[in-house]
């Protein structure tokens, strides 16, 4: 193991695993069937993404009860995805760099689907999904610091504010 990198693993009966021993890799999202999703890189140095071209990134899905391992490849024209979460149905969420542009997906069954932008932004990330495959993320205008959260549901995003009753408080 690199002592630099950054390791995805699973901790289970007292016992932890390193997911990718020598690659640089996170862990960012476990269901209850124990399968795990997240990125890596093939760098094994500290220079890798978005700062090293020659070493992306990379979604994953690590197998609960098995050893399955797949990687969900990205969007067309896309690099560098992230998976950030899953249901118990296999559905997988993230996001990928396309021509600069941060893009929110749902990764089902081997394809994955852009899910588009709020109307005015210019980069999306979905982040959660539960098993009706209602999914949550961001939108924003190149500053993710001052976007707008987003529900998404059967093929439509809605702002999550626009939700909210006006007179609420």
């Amino acid at each position: 193991m690199h002592p630099l990198l950054t390791h995805a693993f699973r901790y289970g009966n007292g016992k932890v695993t390193d997911l990718f021993k020598d690659n640089f890799s996170v862990a960012t999202g476990i269901n209850c069937l124990g399968e795990i999703v997240g990125y890596y890189s093939r760098a094994t140095s500290e220079v890798y993404g978005d700062e090293n071209p020659a070493y992306p990134y990379y979604a994953f899905v690590h197998g609960g009860r098995g050893s399955r391992f797949d990687t969900l490849g990205t969007l067309p024209g896309g690099t560098s995805p992230y998976a950030t979460g899953l249901n118990d149905s296999g559905e997988v969420v993230g996001y990928a760099d396309v021509r600069g542009q941060a893009r929110a997906f749902l990764y089902d069954h081997g394809r994955m689907m852009d899910l588009g932008m709020l109307p005015g932004d210019t980069d999306s990330e979905a982040f959660a999904i539960n098993l009706q495959g209602d999914l949550i993320g961001n939108c924003s205008s190149g500053n993710p610091d001052a976007g707008t959260a987003f529900f998404y549901h059967r093929g439509n995003m809605q702002d999550l504010n626009a939700l909210i009753p006006s007179d609420s408080g």
